[in-house]
Protein backbone atom coordinates (compact mmCIF):
# COMPACT_ATOMS: atom_id res chain seq x y z
CA UNK A 1 0.00 0.00 0.00
CA UNK A 2 1.46 3.32 -1.06
CA UNK A 3 1.91 6.15 1.56
CA UNK A 4 1.52 9.78 0.62
CA UNK A 5 2.94 12.50 2.93
CA UNK A 6 1.04 15.68 2.12
CA UNK A 7 1.37 18.87 4.28
CA UNK A 8 -2.00 20.60 3.92
CA UNK A 9 -1.07 23.64 6.10
CA UNK A 10 2.33 24.25 4.56
CA UNK A 11 1.27 27.64 3.20
CA UNK A 12 -0.40 28.69 6.54
CA UNK A 13 2.75 28.51 8.67
CA UNK A 14 4.19 31.96 9.53
CA UNK A 15 7.76 32.32 8.37
CA UNK A 16 10.45 32.57 11.13
CA UNK A 17 11.20 36.22 10.33
CA UNK A 18 7.60 37.33 10.82
CA UNK A 19 7.32 35.17 13.96
CA UNK A 20 10.27 37.07 15.47
CA UNK A 21 8.66 40.43 14.62
CA UNK A 22 5.34 39.36 16.17
CA UNK A 23 7.15 38.10 19.26
CA UNK A 24 8.89 41.41 19.86
CA UNK A 25 5.69 43.34 19.19
CA UNK A 26 3.76 41.28 21.72
CA UNK A 27 6.61 41.54 24.22
CA UNK A 28 6.77 45.35 23.77
CA UNK A 29 3.00 45.60 24.22
CA UNK A 30 3.18 43.57 27.44
CA UNK A 31 6.05 45.74 28.74
CA UNK A 32 4.12 48.94 27.98
CA UNK A 33 1.05 47.56 29.72
CA UNK A 34 3.16 46.60 32.73
CA UNK A 35 4.70 50.08 32.85
CA UNK A 36 1.26 51.72 32.62
CA UNK A 37 -0.05 49.48 35.37
CA UNK A 38 2.97 50.40 37.52
CA UNK A 39 2.29 54.13 37.05
CA UNK A 40 -1.42 53.72 37.83
CA UNK A 41 -0.61 51.59 40.86
CA UNK A 42 1.91 54.17 42.10
CA UNK A 43 -0.55 57.04 41.85
CA UNK A 44 -3.30 54.96 43.40
CA UNK A 45 -1.05 53.97 46.29
CA UNK A 46 0.03 57.59 46.72
CA UNK A 47 -3.63 58.70 46.84
CA UNK A 48 -4.44 56.02 49.42
CA UNK A 49 -1.46 57.05 51.59
CA UNK A 50 -2.47 60.73 51.33
CA UNK A 51 -6.08 59.94 52.21
CA UNK A 52 -4.96 57.85 55.18
CA UNK A 53 -2.70 60.67 56.39
CA UNK A 54 -5.49 63.22 55.97
CA UNK A 55 -7.86 61.01 57.91
CA UNK A 56 -5.31 60.63 60.71
CA UNK A 57 -4.72 64.41 60.75
CA UNK A 58 -8.47 65.02 60.89
CA UNK A 59 -8.77 62.65 63.87
CA UNK A 60 -5.87 64.42 65.61
CA UNK A 61 -7.46 67.83 65.04
CA UNK A 62 -10.77 66.56 66.34
CA UNK A 63 -9.04 65.39 69.54
CA UNK A 64 -7.25 68.74 69.98
CA UNK A 65 -10.46 70.65 69.26
CA UNK A 66 -12.33 68.58 71.85
CA UNK A 67 -9.62 69.41 74.41
CA UNK A 68 -9.78 73.15 73.64
CA UNK A 69 -13.59 73.21 73.49
CA UNK A 70 -14.93 70.67 75.97
CA UNK A 71 -18.59 69.96 75.46
CA UNK A 72 -18.46 71.31 71.89
CA UNK A 73 -20.15 69.80 68.88
CA UNK A 74 -16.98 69.07 66.94
CA UNK A 75 -15.15 70.77 64.11
CA UNK A 76 -17.71 69.97 61.41
CA UNK A 77 -20.67 71.25 63.44
CA UNK A 78 -18.76 74.41 64.42
CA UNK A 79 -17.77 74.93 60.78
CA UNK A 80 -21.38 74.71 59.66
CA UNK A 81 -22.47 77.08 62.42
CA UNK A 82 -19.71 79.56 61.52
CA UNK A 83 -20.71 79.34 57.85
CA UNK A 84 -24.34 80.06 58.75
CA UNK A 85 -23.32 83.06 60.85
CA UNK A 86 -21.04 84.32 58.06
CA UNK A 87 -23.88 84.12 55.53
CA UNK A 88 -26.17 86.00 57.92
CA UNK A 89 -23.56 88.74 58.42
CA UNK A 90 -23.01 88.90 54.65
CA UNK A 91 -26.75 89.33 54.06
CA UNK A 92 -26.88 92.09 56.68
CA UNK A 93 -23.93 93.91 55.13
CA UNK A 94 -25.52 93.60 51.68
CA UNK A 95 -28.73 95.08 53.09
CA UNK A 96 -26.82 97.94 54.69
CA UNK A 97 -25.02 98.61 51.40
CA UNK A 98 -28.35 98.76 49.57
CA UNK A 99 -29.65 101.31 52.09
CA UNK A 100 -26.45 103.36 51.85
CA UNK A 101 -26.64 103.36 48.05
CA UNK A 102 -30.09 104.91 48.28
CA UNK A 103 -28.91 107.65 50.64
CA UNK A 104 -27.61 110.95 49.37
CA UNK A 105 -24.25 112.01 50.81
CA UNK A 106 -24.83 115.75 51.08
CA UNK A 107 -21.31 116.40 52.37
CA UNK A 108 -19.84 115.09 49.11
CA UNK A 109 -22.07 117.48 47.18
CA UNK A 110 -21.59 120.65 49.24
CA UNK A 111 -17.90 120.46 50.27
CA UNK A 112 -16.60 120.67 46.65
CA UNK A 113 -18.83 123.72 46.13
CA UNK A 114 -17.54 125.53 49.22
CA UNK A 115 -13.84 124.69 48.81
CA UNK A 116 -13.04 127.14 45.95
CA UNK A 117 -15.02 130.03 47.52
CA UNK A 118 -13.55 132.69 49.84
CA UNK A 119 -13.42 131.89 53.55
CA UNK A 120 -16.03 134.49 54.43
CA UNK A 121 -18.67 132.56 52.48
CA UNK A 122 -20.63 130.33 54.86
CA UNK A 123 -23.26 127.66 54.40
CA UNK A 124 -26.46 128.97 55.97
CA UNK A 125 -29.11 126.39 55.10
CA UNK A 126 -29.20 122.93 53.53
CA UNK A 127 -32.29 120.99 52.52
CA UNK A 128 -32.87 117.81 50.53
CA UNK A 129 -36.04 117.60 48.45
CA UNK A 130 -36.33 113.94 47.46
CA UNK A 131 -39.59 114.50 45.59
CA UNK A 132 -37.91 116.91 43.15
CA UNK A 133 -34.53 115.18 43.33
CA UNK A 134 -32.60 118.29 44.29
CA UNK A 135 -30.65 119.87 47.13
CA UNK A 136 -31.45 123.42 48.22
CA UNK A 137 -28.76 125.43 49.99
CA UNK A 138 -28.04 129.03 50.98
CA UNK A 139 -24.68 130.77 51.08
CA UNK A 140 -24.17 133.69 53.45
CA UNK A 141 -21.54 136.40 53.04
CA UNK A 142 -21.00 139.93 54.33
CA UNK A 143 -22.63 142.33 51.87
CA UNK A 144 -20.41 144.92 50.20
CA UNK A 145 -21.26 148.29 48.71
CA UNK A 146 -21.46 146.96 45.16
CA UNK A 147 -24.25 145.23 43.32
CA UNK A 148 -25.46 141.97 44.83
CA UNK A 149 -25.54 140.30 41.42
CA UNK A 150 -21.83 140.94 40.92
CA UNK A 151 -20.84 138.67 43.78
CA UNK A 152 -23.44 136.06 42.75
CA UNK A 153 -21.94 136.04 39.24
CA UNK A 154 -18.47 135.73 40.77
CA UNK A 155 -19.56 132.62 42.69
CA UNK A 156 -20.91 130.96 39.55
CA UNK A 157 -17.78 131.88 37.58
CA UNK A 158 -15.58 130.41 40.33
CA UNK A 159 -17.49 127.14 40.14
CA UNK A 160 -17.18 127.07 36.34
CA UNK A 161 -13.41 127.50 36.57
CA UNK A 162 -13.01 124.69 39.15
CA UNK A 163 -11.99 121.47 37.33
CA UNK A 164 -13.50 119.24 40.03
CA UNK A 165 -16.93 120.78 39.35
CA UNK A 166 -16.79 120.50 35.55
CA UNK A 167 -19.34 117.66 35.50
CA UNK A 168 -21.57 119.27 38.16
CA UNK A 169 -21.88 122.88 37.07
CA UNK A 170 -24.83 122.06 34.78
CA UNK A 171 -26.84 120.83 37.77
CA UNK A 172 -26.36 124.05 39.80
CA UNK A 173 -29.05 126.71 39.47
CA UNK A 174 -29.14 130.15 41.11
CA UNK A 175 -32.55 130.82 42.68
CA UNK A 176 -32.36 134.23 44.36
CA UNK A 177 -30.13 136.84 45.98
CA UNK A 178 -31.32 138.62 49.14
CA UNK A 179 -29.96 141.09 51.67
CA UNK A 180 -30.51 140.56 55.38
CA UNK A 181 -29.59 142.53 58.47
CA UNK A 182 -28.29 140.44 61.39
CA UNK A 183 -27.22 142.33 64.55
CA UNK A 184 -26.90 145.51 62.50
CA UNK A 185 -24.67 143.85 59.90
CA UNK A 186 -25.73 143.62 56.28
CA UNK A 187 -25.46 140.07 54.94
CA UNK A 188 -25.94 138.75 51.45
CA UNK A 189 -27.78 135.42 51.12
CA UNK A 190 -27.47 133.46 47.87
CA UNK A 191 -29.95 130.65 47.25
CA UNK A 192 -29.07 127.73 44.96
CA UNK A 193 -30.46 124.38 43.93
CA UNK A 194 -28.42 121.34 42.95
CA UNK A 195 -30.07 118.61 40.88
CA UNK A 196 -29.14 115.08 41.87
CA UNK A 197 -28.02 112.48 39.34
CA UNK A 198 -30.96 110.91 37.56
CA UNK A 199 -33.38 113.74 38.36
CA UNK A 200 -35.18 115.43 35.49
CA UNK A 201 -35.58 119.06 34.65
CA UNK A 202 -38.91 120.48 35.88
Amino acid sequence: MARFEINLIRHQIIPPGRRRILFWCVLSHLLLCAAAMSVVSYHGLHAIVAATAAKAEEARLEVEFAKLHPGGKGISACEQEAGTQLRQVTDRIAGINRVLEQRTNLARLIVPLLMPLPREVMLNHLELDRAKGEVLFDLLVTAGNGEDGVFASHVMQTWRETPALASSIGRIKAISTQRRSVDGQQLLMLKYSYRLNGSREP
